[in-house]
């Protein structure tokens, strides 16, 4: 508190008066600070609100975003797969042809040998028949065609596992 002159009746208003304005005027610039730092506050507190909503939505359009970068990769992943399983399933297919081919190429081979083995037997037969009296055992051509009709029997069963 300040010292004001002693007046005859108490302190001099004058000074009193000029104290008192100047302490308005402190107050009065203070309540001007406090409205500037309130209507800061709300100005902040606004653009939080504006900075959080922009944020939320930029979340929700990156998630967004990121999910359908993520279905369009797996549908891509799932397409090629498909692909690649379509591809390696005609391959597979093609093999089998081919084995099959194969196996009825050595079952033509093996029918061929049994029907030339006949005739070699015939022509065998009939020159022993005429050089020989005695007709020999036959049990060595029999073992073969026995042998062959085996090697046909297992190629049969082993394209009926196949399918």
């Amino acid at each position: 508190m300040p010292d004001f002159k002693l007046v005859r009746k108490g302190y001099d208003t004058f000074e009193v008066n000029r104290y008192i304005e100047k302490l308005q005027k402190e107050i009065d610039s203070f309540k001007e600070q406090e409205a500037y730092i309130n209507r800061a506050i709300i100005s902040a507190e606004a653009a939080a609100s504006d900075i959080k909503a922009k944020a939320a939505k930029e979340c929700e359009e990156i998630t967004a975003k990121a999910k359908a970068d993520a279905e369009k990769v797996l549908t891509d992943a799932n397409n090629e797969a498909e692909k690649l399983l379509s591809k390696a399933h005609n391959q597979l297919e093609l093999i089998r042809r081919r084995e099959k081919d194969k196996l009825d190429d050595v079952k033509l081979f093996i029918q061929d040998q049994l029907e030339y083995l006949a005739r070699f037997k015939e022509d065998y037969d009939s020159l022993v028949k005429k050089y020989f009296e005695v007709y020999p055992n036959g049990k060595e051509y029999d073992k073969i065609i026995e042998s062959l009709n085996n090697i046909s029997s297992l190629i049969d069963n082993f394209e009926n596992t196949e399918k």
